[in-house]
């Protein structure tokens, strides 16, 4: 690179990159004694008097590389693909790109989803507050997750249907009341006729802080049965809490209530008496017996839901195939991923509307009936009527 500069009155220092499209981080302007540090603005041909000529050498083929990062190539395929097409002719300096090589690359075609260098003002540009208004559920379902970002934040699900995502640090019922009381501002009050969480009383109690309470309160089964597994260690023996284990899944998933009560009037009485279960037998009437409308399956016939296992499927949907697997260093791009999936739904949705969608129960019955037609006639037709065999 080559700088053919006049004489001019007065000192510049401009920090140039050797990179032909590399960004200029500052510029310090040295006149009557006294510094200035200013963001440098794109350069013109002439500045001040002074005829800058620039003679830089492009290293790789930027543009035929922008075209394959346009088109979402991983980039170690791409790497790969340039590794691939050294000759026998030689090494060049085009056949030893880094993967630093291609995100100068993306910037400078604006190909990254780093809006802004300031974080803050990046995450305010993908601020989204119209989804929840077209797509509000009669359900409620409230999840969290974490390890999106470095900064240690915990990404907050809401929705069913269709999902509202809140960012935060802390997920203790100030800062959901909150995200809850926005919500409010904009749709008005949202009364679900079910609202399903985790087992921690935050999300519940500030919903019902800010939207009032709802029709009826669920525990994802999911969690419910982590917890009873976690607690299983308050038995001693492994065969007992082999046998305490499959009497608790018998009760969660017993469709008659008067027979889940009965079970648990008895069940209780022997797990108290005997030494090696009291503490469980405690913990279970501490935490479960007074909340059985919350967990046991009898209590959610009507519901349509017993689990917020489609949001589990969504978080790992966003981590593995959205991100890669990879915790992304910064905020925006994980807000990136995020739209970008809600983007997909939004077109999954309006393909559902348009084609239809069959269910899988309905799948399993037409396959069912396609089977019986291919059956031979087991009825034989006589004088008097029919014979079935049996």
């Amino acid at each position: 690179m080559n700088f053919i500069r006049q004489e001019v009155k007065g000192e510049e220092m401009i920090n140039l990159a050797r990179a032909g499209f590399g960004s200029q981080p500052g510029c310090r302007r040295r006149d009557n004694d006294r510094i200035h540090n200013e963001q440098l603005q794109p350069i013109e041909s002439t500045i001040a008097s002074a005829l800058v000529s620039l003679q830089t050498q492009v290293w790789f083929p930027n543009k035929s590389l922008a075209e394959k990062l346009a088109m979402k190539i991983p980039l170690d395929i791409i790497l790969d693909d340039v590794r691939e097409s050294i000759s026998e002719s030689g090494m060049q300096r085009l056949h030893l790109p880094t993967r630093q090589d291609l995100y100068n690359i993306e910037n400078s075609y604006l190909l990254t989803s780093k809006k802004h260098f300031d974080d803050a003002i990046s995450v305010d540009i993908w601020a989204q507050n119209e989804m929840l208004k077209k797509y509000g559920p009669d359900c409620i379902c409230v999840d969290g997750t974490h390890g999106l970002s470095d900064y240690g934040f915990q990404l907050m699900i809401y929705g069913k249907d269709f999902h509202v995502f809140f960012i935060s640090d802390r997920e203790d019922e100030e800062a959901l009341s909150i995200f809850f009381k926005y919500i409010k501002n904009e749709l008005g009050p949202v009364t679900p006729a079910i609202f399903m969480s985790d087992m921690a009383n935050a999300f519940y109690n500030a919903w019902s802080t800010i939207m009032g309470l709802p029709k009826q309160h669920l525990y994802c089964t999911w969690y419910v049965d982590r917890a009873w597994r976690k607690n299983l260690s308050k038995i001693n023996g492994k065969e007992k809490q082999v046998e305490v284990y499959k009497l608790l899944r018998t009760l969660l998933e017993e469709r008659d209530e008067n027979a889940v009560i009965a079970i648990i009037e008895t069940s209780l009485n022997d797990l108290s008496a005997e030494a090696d279960t009291f503490a469980f037998a405690e913990y279970f009437k501490t935490h479960y017996l007074n909340k059985l409308r919350q967990w046991a399956f009898c209590y959610m016939l009507h519901c349509g839901l017993n689990t917020n296992m489609h949001l589990e499927r969504m978080h790992k949907t966003i981590k593995y195939i959205y991100l890669n697997g990879k915790t992304v260093k910064r905020l925006d791009k994980a807000l990136d991923a995020l739209m970008r999936f809600l983007k997909d739904k939004i077109v999954e949705r309006l393909a559902t509307l348009d084609k239809g969608k069959i269910s899988s129960k309905l799948k399993n019955l037409r396959n069912r009936h396609k089977i019986s037609c291919k059956l031979e006639a087991i009825i034989d037709k006589c004088e008097e009527g029919w014979n079935v065999q049996e």
